[in-house]
């Protein structure tokens, strides 16, 4: 079940880059990111989406001691859109726009989609996905 949450903060490390951080505490390492604009708890992860810019954004799921397990970017150096309309669709997915409207499931287990794809646990469908 993914649940919204606010428990994290962030402290910009550059201009592209920034910290986690619970209560003033700096966790997890640093990501790609100028602003955290949703987390979600799913059992004993998180999945943050992170504004890049107006080019792309990034979707971090991170595990229990708060390490990037997975992560997804999201736009291309051609696109212009600002992240909306993120919510909730299904007990294991989130729906967001940005530029096109899109989802993105969170598996519990790593799977993969192709036969030499790499396993993954952000599955995204029907959003611009940064090779």
């Amino acid at each position: 079940m993914i649940t919204p949450i606010h428990k994290f903060g962030h402290q910009r490390i550059g201009d592209d880059t920034l910290k986690l951080d619970i209560g003033g505490r700096g966790v997890g390492p640093i990501l790609a990111g100028r602003s955290i604009k949703a987390q979600f708890e799913i059992d004993d992860r998180c999945l943050l989406i992170l504004e890049g810019d107006q080019t792309k954004i990034a979707v971090y799921l991170l595990n229990a001691d708060f390490q990037v397990i997975d992560h997804e970017v999201i736009g291309h150096w051609y696109f212009d859109a600002l992240v909306e309309n993120i919510s909730v669709v299904q007990p294991d997915s989130i729906q967001l726009t940005f530029g096109t409207t899109g989802h993105i499931q969170i598996s519990k287990v790593p799977v993969s989609r192709g036969l030499f794809k790499k396993k993954r646990y952000l599955i995204c469908e029907g959003l611009p996905i940064e090779p």
